[in-house]
């Protein structure tokens, strides 16, 4: 689980890695990531965060 802020309206969500390789998360995609997509419970904003294998 990791901390993140809605780009939108600041509001806080955990986030959750999809499987135990992808642990570290970042901003942009590229051909390595899996991404997830975490609705802000204040605004409504769709928050993506992609995730990078450890390995």
């Amino acid at each position: 689980m990791t901390m993140f802020a809605c780009p939108k309206c600041g509001e806080s969500y955990i986030a959750t890695p999809p499987d135990s390789d992808h642990k570290k998360s970042t901003k942009y995609p590229d051909r390595d990531t899996i991404p997830t997509s975490v609705e802000c419970k204040m605004c409504g904003n769709l928050n993506t965060i992609y995730w990078k294998s450890i390995q």
